[in-house]
């Protein structure tokens, strides 16, 4: 799926996960998969916790990691983008 700075994102509620020291494992369920996430995807999982512009997340990003602008905007809808193809977030124009 293609993710733009403007979409809203948000959690798939049916997914299960818990946090292991810096990684997040979650389950879903209904598709019997499991998925880890290394330490800078578990910061975007966590920032997830409320529905958030996808730009609003690259700022909160911006303010952990030195990295450009340009390398975190890119690398954050291109790993949305995947999660939604998962079904483990909702993107919302």
């Amino acid at each position: 799926m293609q993710v733009e700075p403007e979409m809203r994102v948000a959690r798939n509620d049916d997914i299960i996960f818990t946090a292991l020291d810096d990684t997040v494992v979650m389950m879903d369920v209904d598709k019997g998969r499991y998925y880890e996430l290394d330490p800078t995807a578990a910061s975007v999982w966590a920032l997830l916790e409320r529905e958030s512009l996808v730009a609003s997340l690259c700022d909160a990003l911006l303010e952990r990691y030195d990295v450009s602008a340009e390398t975190c905007r890119r690398d954050v809808q291109a790993f949305l983008g995947e999660l939604a193809d998962l079904g483990v977030v909702q993107i919302r124009a």
